[in-house]
């Protein structure tokens, strides 16, 4: 908007920017939160008992920054495999680092905040990666723009939530060390996909398809592992 000498407003010719905030800001902040609070509340399911809500949202909170300082890395990185291997590492050093602090070790709530920490962490790296890849003014190129990144949203929130919980096992399990690994791997895969030369469509498939394989299978293995815990400590 403009103003002229007699205190009226014109509009600028062509400049919407309802347009830009609705589409370019709103839209993927709601989708990479959404997708990253109704993946945790599953992952959650009826044991909302078993931690402390108000340090969820603080772990939730932590998730946010350490994604937005990582995204920052994986862009100027990404143009290696190698690494961005290093990258995954990092990211789940960082994660360990915080939930095998020795208040959280052998607590089963550090399964819960290392989720929490974990979705957010995705939500936050998705939406500002998007912010950096904005789509063209075409109907169709904003659609193809919409499904690119509802999939890229979903495969990092997916892998960043289910190794975030994953990390939180070991520290309640007293094995950290080795489910820190596993977690390392099972990111490092989702960032070899892009590098392997196939389709985009077919590798943003292939990338949702893994990270919805590993989050299913990771919170199975969990609720097992859990379960047998409990036993042997009963």
């Amino acid at each position: 908007m403009i103003s002229d000498t007699s205190g009226q407003y014109k509009t600028i010719k062509g400049w919407r920017p309802w347009k830009f905030v609705s589409f370019q800001v709103f839209i993927p902040g709601l989708i990479s939160f959404g997708l990253g609070v109704y993946l945790l509340l599953l992952y959650i399911g009826d044991n909302d008992s078993e931690f402390d809500h108000n340090k969820m949202l603080i772990f939730m909170a932590m998730g946010i920054v350490i994604g937005s300082i990582f995204l920052v890395v994986e862009m100027a990185f990404s143009y290696s495999w190698v690494l961005l291997g290093l990258v995954a590492l990092f990211e789940e050093l960082t994660k360990f680092i915080i939930l095998n602090r020795k208040k959280y070790q052998g607590e089963r709530a550090t399964i819960w905040y290392g989720a929490a920490m974990g979705f957010t962490m995705g939500a936050i790296i998705s939406a500002e990666m998007m912010y950096l890849s904005p789509p063209g003014s075409d109907i169709h190129e904003k659609a193809y723009w919409m499904i690119s990144f509802t999939a890229i949203a979903f495969s990092y929130t997916a892998i960043q939530g289910s190794t975030g919980a994953l990390i939180g096992y070991g520290s309640y399990a007293g094995a950290g060390m080795r489910y820190l690994w596993k977690a390392t791997f099972i990111q490092f895969f989702l960032f070899l996909i892009p590098f392997v030369p196939m389709p985009k469509e077919f590798a943003l498939l292939l990338m949702a398809a893994y990270a919805g394989f590993n989050y299913i299978r990771i919170h199975d293995t969990l609720g097992r592992e859990r379960f047998k815990i409990e036993r042997i400590s009963g």
